[in-house]
């Protein structure tokens, strides 16, 4: 199968639209022009709370909990696995932000829309 490549401003803005479309905003909102933040029904009915960044420096990762994709990762679809204790902490205005800061416990993934 050959894959056209996508830029990385309208890779982005694709993810955005369908994540738009599929889901809605986080009750604690975006992270300004860094993250977006969206709420799914799994089709169990069980909340799920990813996070994408969007920003135009950082690679579209998409976050979300280790246990709702560990056995449905496609061997095309890079992914790596971070232990929620191990993800950098920064300290903005004198609150500690931790990364992806989804509100989940365990592992989190980052992989590409």
């Amino acid at each position: 199968m050959t894959t056209m490549a996508m830029p990385r401003k309208e890779l982005k803005a694709a993810c955005l639209a369908l994540l738009d479309r599929h889901a809605v905003e986080h009750p604690a909102g975006p992270q300004g022009k860094l993250v977006a933040r969206y709420l799914l029904r799994s089709t169990s009915g069980e909340r799920v709370s990813l996070m994408f960044e969007k920003h135009e420096k950082t690679k579209p990762h998409l976050w979300l909990e280790h246990r709702l994709v560990v056995n449905r990762i496609e061997n095309d679809i890079e992914a790596r696995f971070y232990p929620a204790a191990a993800l950098h902490r920064a300290i903005v205005s004198g609150k500690t932000y931790p990364r992806p800061s989804v509100g989940a416990q365990g592992d989190a993934r980052a992989g590409k829309c």
